[in-house]
């Protein structure tokens, strides 16, 4: 009787471990893929160049920056003048030198290229092109307004994964605080052993991770989450796996 009352208890253990391990090895994958959007926001932010076309006859640059920079939306990145600007279309397009002649480099506008600072939302575009074409000596404003609503749309799903994981995991550390509350009050119950128990399911969730770090390695799968973000899995899933854990 005894002996298959210790089966049974490794079966259930060793199940429970198990659905653990795969738990751990989900919340890796599912924080990996937050990690996998930051990645693309930040490649994303740095193709979200403004080019902005000053008036040929600009001749106050460091003023211009400063209006530029003063609406608080755009950061400076690079000033091209109307000489460089001419060289950069003549080497993009060698058949230019053969046609051009003398005067079409006072043809050429200068221009800059700023970096949006921040953005919020879509309606940080009509906000900064309405403020910057308000500015004396500019011309014209060009961006790509597709890639702008990308970005947009692209860091709100960041943000909801923020949010998801934070009432997650404030959910599940304030149920596995009351837990350990229960326990160590309740003078009956082994406090000893439910430490070891802590100690048991964190060690299987520090398995599971690296298992799937090497898993992913093999398979030549790429994880971008580091090792603040692995940690964090292993303190949830240990934590998880306590609360619904049964009290011995």
């Amino acid at each position: 009787m005894k002996i298959e009352k210790n089966i049974t208890q490794a079966t259930f253990n060793l199940i429970k471990f198990l659905i653990l391990s795969v738990t751990c090895v989900f919340f890796v994958l599912i924080v990996n893929h937050f990690y996998q959007i930051k990645n693309y926001l930040l490649t994303l932010s740095n193709n979200l160049d403004v080019i902005v076309f000053f008036n040929k006859d600009l001749s106050d640059y460091e003023k211009i920056k400063k209006e530029i920079e003063s609406t608080s939306l755009l950061s400076f990145k690079k000033y091209v003048n109307a000489s460089e600007a001419y060289s950069i279309a003549i080497e993009k397009n060698p058949f230019l030198k053969d046609i051009s002649i003398s005067n079409d480099i006072k043809s050429i506008q200068a221009y800059a290229i700023v970096t949006p600072k921040s953005i919020s939302d879509e309606s940080f575009i009509l906000e900064m092109k309405k403020k910057v074409e308000n500015i004396s000596d500019v011309e014209e404003i060009v961006f790509d307004s597709s890639s702008f609503k990308h970005y947009v749309k692209t860091k709100k799903n960041e943000l909801l994964y923020q949010k998801i994981f934070f009432v997650f995991g404030l959910i599940i550390l304030i149920f596995f605080g009351l837990k350990c509350i229960f326990v160590f009050v309740k003078k009956e119950l082994n406090g000893g052993k439910f430490i070891k128990d802590i100690l048991l399911h964190f060690l299987v969730c520090a398995a599971s991770s690296f298992l799937t770090w090497f898993v992913c390695v093999f398979m030549q799968y790429t994880l971008l989450i580091d090792y603040l973000g692995v940690l964090g899995v292993i303190f949830i899933a240990t934590a998880l796996g306590i609360v619904l854990d049964r009290v011995h």
